[in-house]
């Protein structure tokens, strides 16, 4: 059963929203509170990003070579990586993605008793 990659998409689109307000913020070597305009987009992308982070890890063992091939289509075309480096940004954009959203709701998402 194809269960896509819809919600694999948004992550990446999430962590590389992320990491580039990250970039454009240490490109002067300082931070500032003008760097909070870095973060719009992965402010904008984050619901959708983590929203479904549950569903990439079933995403991912469903994974076939058709979508691994669509992942890194999307990669070089929406955030303008390389051709060769982009399986290698795939992977680092979902581990990072996932790396955060697991450190957040260990340490800080409490379950709401029933």
């Amino acid at each position: 059963m194809a269960l896509g990659i819809k919600e694999t998409k948004e992550l990446i689109k999430f962590a590389s929203d992320l990491g580039e307000g990250i970039g454009k913020s240490l490109e002067d070597n300082k931070w500032t509170i003008g760097d909070i305009y870095n973060f719009v987009p992965a402010a904008q992308s984050a619901f959708a990003g983590i929203g479904g982070v549950d569903q990439v890890l079933e995403e991912l063992k469903d994974l076939d070579e058709a979508e691994k091939e669509e992942l890194k289509d999307y990669v070089v075309e929406e955030f303008d990586i390389p051709q060769d480096e982009a399986e290698e940004y795939v992977e680092k954009a979902i581990s990072i993605a996932l790396d955060i959203w697991f450190f957040v709701k260990k340490f800080f998402v409490k379950e709401q008793p029933s």
